[in-house]
Order: structure tokens, then sequence, then C-alpha cells
């Protein structure tokens, strides 16, 4: 089969265009994964839980708001995937800036999807 000047520039720019969008998928999954671990890392460096504690590399998971004032947890999300509820997290946090921990009043912490928070019958629940 002969193939003459045009079609082999054709044929040339077609594989070379299917290697460049490759290339490019490849670097937007790297990067969402790079951005996952940086998350994952962000909440494990602010919150000082031990990575143990919450294994995020599988099953699903709910953001709570602890109320100081009330002493409640309030459910922030549905149970979600680890990346949908870092990506809350992060929101609600001003990237891991504020309401992280028990020292502030209000505070924001994951927990897994199938955690029951103990009911105190409506009594408070204090510090």
């Amino acid at each position: 089969m002969n193939v003459g000047p045009w079609e082999f520039g054709i044929i040339l720019i077609a594989l070379l265009t299917s290697i460049v969008f490759s290339a490019i998928a490849i670097a937007d999954s790297l990067e969402a994964r790079g951005r996952q671990k940086g998350l994952r890392r962000l909440y494990f460096l602010v919150t000082k839980l031990d990575p143990r504690e919450l294994d995020l590399s599988k099953g699903r998971f709910i953001l709570r708001h602890w109320d100081g004032m009330d002493g409640t947890w309030t459910d922030c999300t549905q149970p979600v995937s680890a990346d949908e509820v870092l990506r809350a997290w992060n929101r609600r946090t001003s990237n891991g800036t504020k309401y992280v921990n028990f020292h502030d009043l209000d505070y924001y912490r994951i927990f897994p999807a199938d955690t029951h928070m103990l009911w105190s019958d409506g009594r408070e629940m204090f510090r």
C-alpha cells in the first residue's frame, strides 16, 4: 500500500493528537489523585488525628458539625465517598484554617457513615 505525503501527514497528526490527549488524561488523573492525597494529609495534619483512626481508603463517610454551645453533633452531609467528604470539610473549614478541633467552640469532624452518636435524651452534653 502506497501512502502519499498528504495521507502520511494526516496519519501522523492523528497519532500525535491521540498521544497528546492520552497524556492530558493521565496528567489530570494524577493531579486529581495528588489533590486527594493533599486533602487527606491536610485533614490529619490539622485535626491531629492518627490516620489509622479513620481509614479513608474505603467506605462511606459523614461530615458532622459540633455545636459547642448546645453540645450536639449535626450531620452536614449524607454518607458520601472519602473524596466528597474531604471536599466538604475543606470548604467548611476554609482549607483547614478554622473550625477544625475541639479547642474551637464549633468544629467539623469526619466520621465513618456507620458511626452512631449517643443520644442524651434531651440533656445537653458538655465538654
